[in-house]
Parts: structure tokens; sequence; C-alpha cells
């Protein structure tokens, strides 16, 4: 059995047709879209990730600040003596061994303020940063020891020292 193929030889010849240029830049579209949702996607899950490790340090720094608050209330608990030195404006002792208690107690005092400072500067939703700077200004203004101390190392309590400044100034 033989077949026979007819060419033909006149008329009009055939195109052969691959994709449109507006098929070409659909699929593109289609793949660049695709390739940005599953970016946004990874994004949303890493700004999640890390939003829940900044709440979880920003706890756990405001606790510690709250304990060495306490740990200063202990102090006085145990020496209540030496509250007089912060809360009524008695001048620093000239006695060799409670003047070293006492400004043991005003760098402890100095250290709590400056990392509330910094803690509540630092947490977003925090809406105590004023009311610390008014506490810091406080204690300062009613202790002369705590005074004296920030004054001799301004660069020990850099924050503290600002929030000061800044209070002055307003005020």
């Amino acid at each position: 059995m033989t077949h026979t193929v007819i060419i033909p030889t006149s008329g009009p010849t055939p195109v052969i047709s691959g994709p449109s240029i507006s098929d070409v830049a659909a699929i593109g579209g289609l793949i660049g879209l695709v390739i940005s949702l599953a970016m946004l996607a990874w994004q949303t899950r890493a700004v999640a990730r890390q939003t829940k490790i900044s709440n979880a340090l920003a706890g756990t720094t405001a606790s510690q600040q709250v304990s060495s608050m306490r740990e200063i209330y202990a102090v006085f608990i145990d020496h209540p003596e030496l509250r007089p030195y912060f809360y009524d404006g008695k001048p620093c002792p000239g006695r060799e061994s409670r003047r070293a208690r006492v400004l043991a107690v005003a760098e402890m005092f100095a250290d709590a303020m400056e990392g509330n400072l910094i803690t509540s500067r630092l947490i977003a939703k925090s809406e105590s940063h004023d009311d610390w700077i008014a506490y810091c200004c406080e204690m300062v203004a009613n202790s002369p020891a705590l005074a004296g101390l920030i004054r001799d190392h301004p660069e020990w309590w850099p924050r503290t020292v600002e929030a000061l400044s800044r209070q002055r100034g307003s005020g």
C-alpha cells in the first residue's frame, strides 16, 4: 500500500505559531506573583519570630529591673539607717564604713535608674518612661550621695545624666 502526500504549491503558506508575547508576559507575571507571595510569607514569619523574641527579651529585662529595685529595698530592710541618705536629703556620711555602704547603695540606685530608663525607652508599649525620668530626678534631688556619685561619674550612667539635664532644661 502506497501513500501519497500532497504538498500544496499555491495558496497561503500555513504559519506555525508559538506562544504570543502576551502569553509569555502573563506567565512571567504569574511566576513573579507566586515568588512575591512566597517571599512575603517568609518575611511575615521572620517578623513574627523577631517580635516574639523581642517581647520575651523586653519582659525579661523589665523583670530584671524590678528585681534590682527589690534588692535596694532589701538593703533598706536590713539597714534602715541608710534610708535617710536617699529619701530625706541626709548628706553622705564621713565615717568610712557607713560612707562605703551608702555609696554602694547609691551605685545600686544609679544602676537601677539607668537600667529602667533604658528599658522604658526600648519597650515600645511602655508608657512609664516619663515616670522614670521623674523618679530619677526626685531620687537625685533627695540624695546628696546619689547626686554626688552621678556628678563624679556621668559616663557610668549617661541616660540618667541625659534625663536629669532634660528635666532641668524643661523645669
